[in-house]
């Protein structure tokens, strides 16, 4: 029994994600050892920092979670579709199918 997913399975899941954050979020200490989060992330091709607020932190945590999996999700899908692809790609009408290489003979050269 094939287990994989179809992709359309795949975009349902990917649809039914309703937050996204891309970056990574970070704990942080203080000299003291209070501890903080910031969120950091790409953005204009520059390394960008974000202080998260504690009644914020979990939809953050939530929100970059959603984000890797967003990624997970797209790597699966474009496997499935490929899978598909190639699937589809060898299934041939068994009029076409090659029947593997023919050798020709040279003729010898004509003698005069």
């Amino acid at each position: 029994m094939d287990t994989r997913r179809t992709p359309e399975t795949i975009l349902d899941d990917i649809a039914s994600i309703r937050t996204l954050e891309r970056g990574r979020l970070c704990d942080m200490r203080t000299a003291a050892g209070r501890v903080y989060h910031n969120l950091q992330f790409w953005s204009d091709g520059r390394n960008r920092s974000e202080y998260v607020k504690g009644s914020e932190l979990e939809t953050v945590r939530e929100a970059v979670a959603n984000w890797c999996r967003f990624r997970e999700l797209t790597d699966e899908y474009a496997s499935a579709l490929e899978q598909r692809t190639r699937k589809a790609r060898k299934v041939v009408p068994e009029d076409h199918q090659k029947g593997g290489s023919v050798s020709r003979r040279r003729r010898p050269p004509a003698q005069r």
